[in-house]
């Protein structure tokens, strides 16, 4: 069930009536419901796409995040794992195989994703000015719980000035949208 976040909704909802594709950054605490938004979001697409970065407790390195990514990639589109050796390779495959159509990818802990390459945002940039943005009926998603890392990779690095379309800085819900999803969820409290 699916509670809240009408306004957030509304924001994302407008990029799609854009005649350009749509660079979405999506900052919140841990289980803040980040993810859960976009996933809602994404329903109404012809295709969503959720990648997450393989979490820090075991300290995957950069070639661990790339074959993970290309593993999901062969997931969500019915192909063989291709061998990736850095991220240009990786997010020109993806934006190949999302370059027609509507689409809504979700990089979700994106921090996790590229922190252990430090030409990580500059290849994103590259493939988002170079890729993603030829296709009008994308939008893509940068989502994480580690803030400062989006803020300074992303927000405030001069690379990204003028390319991210809607910045979203996730919240609690409201008093009100709580007590209503505990209504609907007819769990009682002992």
């Amino acid at each position: 069930m699916f509670v809240g976040r009408k306004e957030e909704l509304e924001l994302l909802k407008e990029l799609r009536q854009k005649k350009a594709a749509s660079l979405v950054c999506l900052l919140g605490r841990r289980r803040i419901g980040k993810s859960r938004l976009i996933a809602e979001f994404g329903k109404s697409s012809e295709s969503y796409i959720s990648i997450q970065g393989l979490g820090p407790d075991r300290n995957p390195s950069n070639k661990d995040q790339l074959k993970h990514f290309s593993e999901k990639l062969a997931q969500y589109f019915k192909t063989g794992v291709e061998l990736f050796t850095d991220w240009d390779q990786a997010f020109y495959s993806l934006a190949a195989k999302t370059s027609k159509g509507s689409h809504v990818i979700l990089l979700d802990e994106i921090s996790w994703m590229g922190g252990k390459d430090e030409l990580f945002s500059a290849r994103l940039k590259d493939a988002w000015d170079s890729h993603f943005k030829n296709n009008p009926k994308l939008i893509l998603v940068l989502c994480g719980s580690v803030s400062s890392w989006i803020e300074d990779n992303l927000l405030n690095n001069t690379s990204f000035a003028g390319r991210v379309s809607l910045a979203l800085n996730l919240g609690e819900l409201s008093l009100k949208e709580i007590n209503y999803f505990w209504d609907q969820s007819n769990y009682h409290f002992g």
